[in-house]
Formats: structure tokens, C-alpha cells, sequence
């Protein structure tokens, strides 16, 4: 790693243009085997109406947003009258989805609504993924090394799944990135990850080893005036609902044995291998957490 001043790069850990093009054609290679295997092992399901794909998070973003801003946010927590309107809604053979994100990701969520779904999805992955080759170049990241990003395994299969992976990734490694430079920006971006709190755990504890709190500080802030703007903005309800329905049961997704469903796959944690291989939830707990 080259350091510049005060600034570290990353320039000086990226391979050079042969060895850079042979991952990247083996990248590509290896992300189409895979989603031809997910696809080849799961029911495609959740078909729109004009017969196209859409799956993954990007259903929910755009469902609740939907009902929001039609009035009925209630549905969130409702799981089987959340399932019926989908049902209605997009497909009649759409799999089971559920609303697992905190009331705060309704302000990105509102907005996807009012797009048409399909094109929607397109235009979200395409937007995340440029957000995350961003967040790398700025980290100090070659071009070469945000194309390589761009086409990467990770990334495509989060472009096909409709996740939000690109955009969670890009506002860690944004936070991380600029928080000696751009300190207000750093802690708006790690602010902003309160739409998926359990992958900011532990920025708060490198940010402060690097003495780096006003990040921290920023960050806090971010989150907090977030939820309550969420709490003017859609109600008590929907955090209630949250609280009681929606984190209980991502909570029982993740630790129900592995059948080899479509979100079990997509799960690369120590815990979710673990538990792929038939080890109880204690050994498969205790191992995550030694890991982490």
C-alpha cells in the first residue's frame, strides 16, 4: 500500500493489465456459471406481467413503496396480505417475500415506486453498481480496478438478484474512504447504512481507533435524525410493525435449516455455510462469532 502524505491508497495491491483481464474474463466466466446454476436449482418465480424477471429486494423496495404511498403501509407487517398484494400486483406465481428493512429505507423505497418495474430494475442495479465503483475509485482504486469491480461475480449476481449489496457496499467503503478527507460526507454515507444497521457494526470501532470519532459522531447523528424523520414521515405503525413482525421473522429465516432456498443462497456468511453443512444453530453461532 502507498501512502501519499496523510492519504493512503490502495493503488499499490492491484495486479497489472494481463493479470487484471485474466480475472476479469474468469470473473465473468465464473458469475454466469453461477447464476446459471442458482437458476438451474430454484423455480424461476416472480415474473412481471410483460413476462420479465424481476426478483430479489428490488420486489420489496418497490411494493412498499408502493403501498406507502398509497396509503397502506399497514401491508408491511401484514405477511399474508402483503404476499396477496404482491400476488395481485406483480404475479400470481411470485415466490414469498417480506418487508425486512427498518422504516428509514422507506425514503428510498417511495421514490423506486414510482418507477415502472421492470425498467426500475434495470436502472437500480445499473445505479448501484456505478455507486460502488465509485466508492472504490474513491478509496484510491485504478479505473482498472473499478471495471474489474464492475464486472465481478459479486456484482453481477447482485445486479440479477436485485440486492442491495452494491449500494450497502458503496456507503461502507464510502464512509471508511473519506473519513480523514471528507469527514461530514464519510459519516452521511455510514449515517445512511441505518437501512442495513448490522453491516455498520464495526465501523464505529475503526473509525475510532484511527481516531477518527467526529465521523462517528456525524454518523450517529445521520441515523438517528433518519429514524426520526421516518417516525414523522410514516407513522408510529410502521416501526412498531418492524419491531414486532418484520425483524423477528428475518431473524427466523436466517436460522431455519437449509433447504436450498433462493435467499439461503444467497447468504455467504460462516453461519449460512455452516448451517448448509447440517451444523446446529450453537456451533454455527459460535463459529460466526469467533469469525467476527
Amino acid at each position: 500500500t502507498r501512502v501519499t502524505g496523510h492519504r493512503h491508497s490502495v493503488r499499490g495491491v492491484f495486479p497489472g493489465p494481463r493479470i487484471l483481464g485474466f480475472i476479469l474474463c474468469a470473473g465473468i466466466v465464473l458469475a454466469a456459471l453461477t447464476e446459471w446454476a442458482m437458476l438451474s436449482s430454484v423455480p424461476t418465480t416472480g415474473l412481471t406481467k410483460i413476462s420479465t424477471p424481476v426478483e430479489g429486494d428490488y420486489v420489496n423496495f418497490w411494493a412498499a413503496g408502493t403501498l406507502v404511498r398509497l396509503g397502506h403501509g399497514a401491508l408491511l407487517s401484514d405477511l399474508d396480505g402483503y404476499h396477496a398484494w404482491l400476488r395481485q400486483a406483480i404475479s400470481p406465481a411470485i415466490a414469498f417475500h417480506a418487508w425486512s428493512y427498518p422504516p428509514p429505507a422507506l425514503f428510498l423505497a417511495e421514490p423506486l415506486s414510482w418507477l415502472p418495474l421492470a425498467g426500475g430494475f434495470a436502472l437500480w442495479g445499473l445505479l448501484t453498481s456505478v455507486l460502488a465503483g465509485w466508492a472504490l475509485r474513491a478509496a484510491g482504486a485504478p479505473p482498472r480496478a473499478c471495471l474489474a469491480l464492475l464486472v465481478s461475480p459479486a456484482v453481477l449476481a447482485n445486479f440479477g438478484n436485485g440486492q442491495t449489496g452494491a449500494l450497502a457496499a458503496a456507503l461502507l467503503l464510502a464512509g471508511l474512504a473519506l473519513a480523514e478527507r471528507r469527514p461530514l460526507l464519510a459519516g452521511l454515507c455510514l449515517g445512511a447504512l441505518v437501512l442495513k444497521p448490522q453491516l455498520a457494526l464495526l465501523a464505529p470501532v475503526c473509525l475510532l481507533a484511527r481516531r477518527q470519532g467526529k465521523v462517528v459522531l456525524v454518523a450517529g447523528a445521520v441515523a438517528v435524525a433518519l429514524c426520526a424523520a421516518s417516525w414523522a414521515g410514516f407513522g408510529t405503525a410502521s416501526g412498531r410493525g418492524f419491531l414486532a413482525v418484520n425483524a423477528p421473522l428475518s431473524h427466523e429465516l436466517l436460522e431455519r435449516p437449509f433447504l436450498g432456498q433462493a435467499y439461503q443462497l444467497m447468504l455467504t456468511t460462516v453461519f449460512s455455510t455452516l448451517r448448509a453443512q447440517g451444523a446446529s444453530l450453537a456451533t454455527a453461532w459460535s463459529l460466526q462469532a469467533g469469525v467476527t
